[in-house]
C-alpha cells in the first residue's frame, strides 16, 4: 500500500496533492514499523513502546530537514498494539507537520519526543514539543487544522486528556497522559 501511494505521489501533478500523498505514505509507514514492531517481539497484543517509539522516529529523524534535530526519550513502557498505534500516529503527525511548518526560512530548530511513566499506576505520557514558531492563538482554540483534529481524536481514542499549549514565537508542545491497557 505504501508503495501505492509513492508511486502516486510521484506522477502527481499539483504540489498539494503530492503533499497529502505523502502525508498519507508516511501515516502507512508507521502502523507498517507498528506491525514490524509486533512481530519481532511476538508479544500477542502488548507493544514495548519504548522499542517501537525508537524504530518509528529514527526513520523521522533520517528525513528531518538539515537545520531541524530531533531528540526522543522513550522508556520501556508495556501498551496495547491499539495504544501504539495511535501514539505512532500522533508522533508521526506532529513530527512530520514541525518539519514543514515550524522552522520556516531554514530556521535551526529542534523536535523532543517524550513518552515515560506518567502521574499514577500504569499511566504513560506522552510528550510532543518543538521549539519553532508556534501557532496564534487563534489555530489553538479553532483546532480546524488536521494535525490538531488527528490530536483530538488519538486524544479520545487514548482515553487521555490533551494538553496544548503554544504562542507565537514560543514553539507548541502538545501532550497526553494516558493509562496503558496492557497491564
Amino acid at each position: 500500500l505504501a508503495s501505492l501511494v509513492r508511486l502516486a505521489a510521484r506522477r502527481a501533478r499539483h504540489r498539494e496533492t503530492a503533499e497529502a500523498l505523502s502525508t498519507l505514505q508516511s501515516r502507512i509507514d508507521a502502523v507498517a514499523r507498528l506491525h514490524e514492531e509486533l512481530y519481532r517481539s511476538d508479544g500477542g497484543r502488548i507493544v514495548d513502546l519504548g522499542r517501537y517509539m525508537a524504530n518509528l522516529t529514527g526513520h523521522l529523524a533520517e528525513i528531518a530537514p538539515s537545520h531541524v534535530r530531533l531528540q526522543v526519550k522513550a522508556d520501556n513502557l508495556a501498551v496495547s498494539s491499539e495504544q501504539a498505534v495511535a501514539v505512532g500516529t500522533l508522533v508521526n503527525e506532529f513530527v512530520q507537520n514541525s518539519f514543514k511548518h515550524a522552522f520556516p526560512d531554514g530556521r535551526h530548530g529542534m523536535v523532543h519526543v517524550t513518552a515515560e511513566r506518567g502521574s499514577g499506576d500504569g499511566k504513560v505520557q506522552l510528550t510532543c514539543r518543538d521549539d519553532g514558531v508556534g501557532l496564534p492563538d487563534i489555530a489553538l482554540g479553532g483546532q480546524d487544522g488536521l494535525g490538531m483534529q488527528i490530536a483530538a481524536i488519538i486524544s479520545a481514542e487514548l482515553q487521555g486528556e490533551l494538553n496544548i499549549q503554544s504562542s507565537e514565537g514560543e514553539g507548541l508542545t502538545i501532550g497526553i497522559e494516558f493509562v496503558s491497557a496492557a497491564g
